[in-house]
């Protein structure tokens, strides 16, 4: 992996388009939701939210990129809750679309079905919920502990957690099938998943993890921070958020 800065202002998620460019990044300063052309390293667009009190950390798009779904951290404008919107246009304001969680959410991942969508919330009661953008329905799912990061395989079978272990779970029965053993000294933050389904790549403070999901153990280790992580299409990248640096 070869690193090189292409965005600063304080970034938070990032999720890549399936044609590889571009990439949607949330940020801070100020908030909003960046288009970054990850050939030519330069902002196509910007996405801001109807209320300036808005805290968007993680994003994620739907198999075909046509929408983009984010946590919203903050209770300012609305309750805590999941934002979407149409990622195609290039004026948003009033095309953001709201769900109320009851509760903080974190990471975010959507299923192959452009419908189901998980998000996870770091409280004791709820891992993670269920969201169904066709209908604004949330549903807790039990039984997974505090959760950070989540990450969903391209078949739709599986997901990745990441708590205070990471922990693979099941999309059918939404149990917890295995726990990939890591370093205890490691705080994770979000995961993503290679286009073959083969690896997961899981951030934390101190590096980057690659988990091998047929043997549900880590391969190889990167030395460096994040936030959050994106693949690329082709498999052969990946890019790192890092609001510390």
């Amino acid at each position: 992996l070869a690193k090189r800065r292409v965005y600063g202002d304080d970034p938070a998620g990032i999720a890549v388009r399936p044609t590889g460019v571009p990439a949607f990044v949330t940020a801070s300063s100020p908030n909003a939701v960046r288009v970054i052309d990850l050939r030519g390293d330069s902002v196509l667009a910007a996405f801001y939210p109807p209320c300036i009190a808005t805290t968007l950390y993680d994003i994620a798009l739907t198999p075909d990129g046509l929408t983009a779904v984010m946590p919203d951290l903050s209770d300012g404008c609305i309750a805590e809750g999941v934002r979407w919107f149409d990622a195609t246009t290039k004026v948003n304001g009033s095309t953001f679309v709201s769900v109320n969680t009851a509760g903080t959410t974190y990471g975010i991942a959507v299923a192959p079905d452009s419908v189901t969508v998980l998000v996870t919330t770091y409280v004791l009661t709820s891992g993670i919920k269920r969201i169904n953008l066709s209908t604004s329905s949330v549903q807790n799912i039990t039984g997974i502990g505090p959760s950070y990061g989540v990450a969903i395989t391209h078949k739709g079978d599986r997901a990745v957690i990441t708590s205070d272990s990471v922990k693979i779970i099941s999309m059918s029965s939404y149990a917890v099938t295995s726990t990939v053993p890591v370093q205890s000294n490691m705080t994770f933050k979000n995961v993503a998943i290679t286009p073959d389904d083969k690896y997961a790549f899981v951030v934390g403070d101190f590096e980057v993890a690659a988990i091998s999901l047929e043997g549900d153990s880590v391969e190889q280790t990167f030395s460096a921070t994040g936030q959050n992580v994106a693949i690329a299409p082709d498999g052969m990248h990946a890019y790192v958020t890092d609001s510390y640096n």
